[in-house]
C-alpha cells in the first residue's frame, strides 16, 4: 500500500505499514509526468513491486491517483486508489493509526 502525501502529512498519521512515496517524486523537471522508467526506479527504491496488488492513498483519495496514475504508467495490472483513504480509515477507532513525527 502507498501513501501519496508529504512526509509532513503523512507524519501527523497514516495506515500502519503504507509506503510513502510523494507524489511529487513521479514528475520531471518540467512539471511532466515522469518517464514509465524513472517510475518503475522510483517504486523499485521504495520495495514496491509493480507485479503484486498496489492500493494508493492519501488523505481523501485525490493524491492518490497520480501514485496510481504513475503505477499504471509503469506496468502495473493490479493497481487501485483507496477511495476515502486516511480520513476514512481514521474514522474508525478499531484501526490503528501510525505517527512518525
Amino acid at each position: 500500500m502507498l501513501d501519496a502525501r508529504d512526509s509532513v502529512e503523512y507524519g501527523n498519521g497514516h495506515i500502519p505499514g503504507v509506503t510513502n512515496i510523494h507524489c511529487k517524486k513521479f514528475y520531471n523537471e518540467l512539471g511532466e509526468m515522469a518517464e514509465p522508467d524513472q517510475i518503475k526506479k522510483i517504486f523499485a527504491e521504495h520495495g514496491i513491486d509493480l507485479n503484486k496488488r498496489i492500493v494508493s492513498s492519501c488523505l481523501t483519495g485525490m493524491t492518490g491517483s497520480v501514485d496510481y496514475t504513475a503505477g499504471k504508467l509503469a506496468g502495473a495490472q493490479d493497481i487501485s486508489v483507496y477511495d476515502g483513504s486516511f480520513k476514512e480509515w481514521s474514522k474508525h477507532p478499531e484501526n490503528p493509526v501510525e505517527k512518525s513525527l
